[in-house]
């Protein structure tokens, strides 16, 4: 039996915070650095985006930050893909359970 949230393909709350921080780095790539461009070193993260240094608590719970922390959790084939909205709402909802993480 789905829950009414599945029958109204909505996302539950705490996934509709995440996949707004998401969409926030997608329309606003520009502001943001991918590790590639800090070093010249090819490593396994060269695709993530930087995270810079952060020492305050609301710094950390920030867009900028918590959009960058939910973004290099994505596998690297969605990053790819990540331009189109609504292949990344699809996938959100199918596996919103994996991309859960504490702020």
């Amino acid at each position: 039996m789905q829950t009414a949230v599945q029958e109204m393909e909505i996302l539950p709350f705490y996934s509709q915070y995440i996949f707004s921080h998401l969409m926030y780095v997608v329309n606003n790539k520009h502001l943001f650095i991918q590790n590639c461009r800090i070093h010249n070193h090819n490593t396994r993260n060269a695709n993530n985006l930087h995270m810079p240094a952060a020492n305050i608590t609301k710094y950390k719970k920030g867009t900028y930050y918590m959009g960058s922390k939910n973004y290099n959790q994505l596998p690297n084939y969605i990053k790819d893909l990540v331009n189109n909205e609504k292949f990344l709402k699809k996938h959100y909802i199918d596996s919103s359970s994996t991309m859960h993480s504490t702020p």
